[in-house]
């Protein structure tokens, strides 16, 4: 599976890529019933998708530059997707708060 996605959050958006481990990460489907769905149950396949937006993650990306044709354009792909931790999330939150009120 190769999942063209855009990330968005406040600032901006981004396109990317995932592969297959990834892509069934952040869809909770593998490639084959996904393919199966895309043929059998079209309703299904677009609910896969709608599921999938706007659910928090947290993704491991590896950007590089590539030139083509004396144009130079940033390449984002997906290495790795978790869910995020919301416990240690908001502890990392509380320790940069207090480390601002320190200044």
């Amino acid at each position: 599976m190769i999942l063209s996605m855009n990330l968005a959050d406040f600032t901006e958006s981004t396109w990317a890529t995932c592969f297959s481990d990834g892509g069934e990460a952040l869809l909770g489907v593998s490639a084959q019933e996904l393919g199966d769905m895309k043929v059998n149950d079209e309703d299904g396949f677009n609910r896969v998708f709608e599921a999938a937006m706007f659910k928090p993650q947290i993704l491991k990306m590896r950007v590089k530059t590539d030139t083509y044709n004396d144009e130079t354009r940033l390449k984002t792909v997906c290495v790795a997707v978790s869910p995020v931790n919301w416990k240690e999330y908001n502890k990392k939150l509380v320790e940069d708060i207090h480390k601002l009120a320190a200044l």
